[in-house]
């Protein structure tokens, strides 16, 4: 090696074009593990349209089916479908979130948040889905595997590897509720299920990555993202997670969120999200001088009312709410 070659520390990943691109008036849903949180949440703090798990996070493939046929379905339950165990009412479709010491504000909850995450898929442009595992539980008494185990014991379950071929099968068929006017774009979360073991972790995602790409091979209308190869191979060092060690640290999930942006959103809509990170940070100034109080309250109202005027397809309802809170 000539001594002037430095050796390299990153394997740049090559990121594929796409045929299409994301705007503001492009509504996105995201459904899967918590990297569609992740990536969700970031394009939520910039103000595009986004709907990210609003039945819960969710891991596995089939659990991601079972979910989008209830929102696809308008799926409507009544208090006889709940488990009642440990003073809550729960559905093992549903997260945690959902459930409650009161049967009926459960189920109202429930049913409020299928009808409006089913009006949103109606009018959902692009759908992205973050695998997280192949791994799944099976509840014993029903054989249906479930969302979410809601901290029962194990023995209520028979945890499972998913096969490639049932994975394949659980993506085509949400491939045929989505249909082929919307795109779809999966990814693999890189996101480590440690509890599974290493090798088990490994074998879970390596049957995750084979399905997905089996199906986009037939599929025209569906894509894949490469944020677990930009996790594992170009940012492969500790420094990247947080002190968890498996769930990315803040600037692994910015750096990924990069790439997609220059990848897929179009570049009309960077100028707006700058004006956008522009007062969301001005928000998270912390005022020491209570006497300057009132002129930052007014240069910020100013700022929003310009860019309100500037970009009126945006709803800085929040951000007004947050100033005179």
């Amino acid at each position: 090696m000539n001594f002037l070659d430095l050796p390299k520390d990153r394997t740049p990943i090559e990121i594929p074009s796409f045929p299409f691109s994301i705007n503001y008036q492009t509504p996105l849903f995201f459904l899967g593990s918590c990297f569609s949180d992740n990536i969700g949440s970031q394009l939520e703090y910039f103000k595009f349209p986004v709907l990210i798990n609003p039945l819960g996070t969710i891991y596995n493939p089939v659990s991601i089916l079972n979910t989008l046929q209830i929102i696809n379905e308008q799926k409507q339950f009544t208090e006889k479908d709940l488990i009642f165990s440990g003073s809550k009412y729960f559905h093992y479709s549903f997260n945690t979130l959902f459930s409650s010491n009161n049967s009926k504000s459960t189920i109202d909850k429930i049913n409020i948040a299928v009808q409006s995450a089913h009006d949103f898929f109606q009018k959902a442009e692009i759908i992205f889905i973050t695998l997280g595992t192949s791994f799944a539980y099976q509840l014993k008494t029903t054989g249906k595997i479930v969302s979410n185990c809601h901290k029962q014991p194990a023995s209520l379950f028979n945890r499972s590897l998913l096969d490639t071929n049932t994975i394949k099968n659980s993506l085509e068929t949400i491939l045929k509720i989505t249909g082929e006017n919307k795109k779809v774009v999966f990814t693999i979360s890189p996101i480590r299920h440690l509890k599974d073991g290493l090798t088990e972790n490994q074998r879970s995602k390596a049957q995750l990555i084979s399905a997905v790409h089996q199906v986009i091979e037939n599929y025209p209308n569906t894509f894949y993202f490469p944020a677990y190869e930009i996790m594992m191979d170009d940012l492969r060092d500790y420094r990247y997670y947080d002190e968890s060690l498996t769930h990315l640290s803040t600037t692994a999930i910015q750096y990924i969120f990069y790439h997609f942006a220059k990848s897929l959103i179009d570049k009309t809509g960077f100028p707006v999200m700058q004006d956008v990170d522009k007062i969301k940070r001005m928000l998270q100034h912390k005022i020491t001088d209570v006497s300057n109080i009132n002129d930052w309250r007014d240069k910020l109202n100013n700022t929003i009312n310009q860019l309100a005027k500037k970009y009126p397809f945006l709803d800085f309802s929040k951000e007004r709410a947050l100033i005179f809170h």
